[in-house]
């Protein structure tokens, strides 16, 4: 009993009044509503936005956004599309390599047409031919091309001159006022073409020999 002394146990009645006088370890009512109340009045710490960073502005933007992301199209029309695209890029190569075929081989049949058809120009717009005002001069035709053979006559400048044509013995007239034939036209042995009262013209024809 040497350490418990008067003095030791004077204090422990001290503190036995002190505890005993607390107020019991309950919530009243009264307490606990107060308690709610207050709770209940804060915002849900993960809805709580921050004013410096969560503005009306930016609010807005965020509906802008969920609108224009919910109004796309799904992955499956995506994918569709994107399938679509693949078939017709597949389409279009294929095209351009049969295309390419085919042009090598026009390109190759034009060569080969250009040196079984050798054209032979024959000139003579240099050549200027003139008779007398006479009447018997506008009454007579002027020779300017007589060709033994077979070929083409592939162009006939006009200017406005009327024509006899004569193919393989058969005569045509052709008015400088009408339509012309459609060219290229076919002799087979003999061309002849005339130009029809026409003093101080010249003219110009290009011809294909076979």
């Amino acid at each position: 009993m040497d350490n418990y002394t008067s003095g030791r146990a004077s204090k422990i009645d001290n503190l036995d009044t002190a505890v005993s006088s607390r107020q019991p370890n309950v919530l009243t009512s009264t307490q606990a509503n107060r308690l709610d109340a207050a709770i209940s009045t804060r915002a849900v710490p993960g809805d709580s936005p921050n004013p410096a960073y969560y503005t009306n502005t930016r609010g807005t933007k965020l509906d802008n956004l969920d609108t224009n992301v919910g109004s796309r199209a799904s992955q499956t029309s995506l994918n569709t599309v994107d399938g679509n695209v693949d078939t017709l890029i597949a389409r279009l190569t294929s095209g351009r390599a049969t295309n390419l075929d085919l042009l090598d081989d026009i390109n190759g049949d034009t060569e080969w047409l250009r040196s079984q058809f050798p054209i032979a120009a024959v000139d003579w717009a240099s050549k200027s031919f003139q008779t007398s005002a006479s009447d018997e001069a506008w009454a007579t035709d002027h020779t300017h091309l007589n060709i033994s053979g077979s070929g083409y006559l592939v162009s006939l400048l006009t200017s406005q001159v009327d024509y006899r044509i004569t193919l393989d013995g058969v005569s045509y007239y052709i008015s400088c006022d009408q339509s012309m034939p459609l060219f290229p036209v076919r002799f087979n042995t003999s061309l002849v073409v005339k130009s029809v009262d026409a003093p101080n013209h010249a003219t110009s024809a290009w011809v294909v020999l076979d």
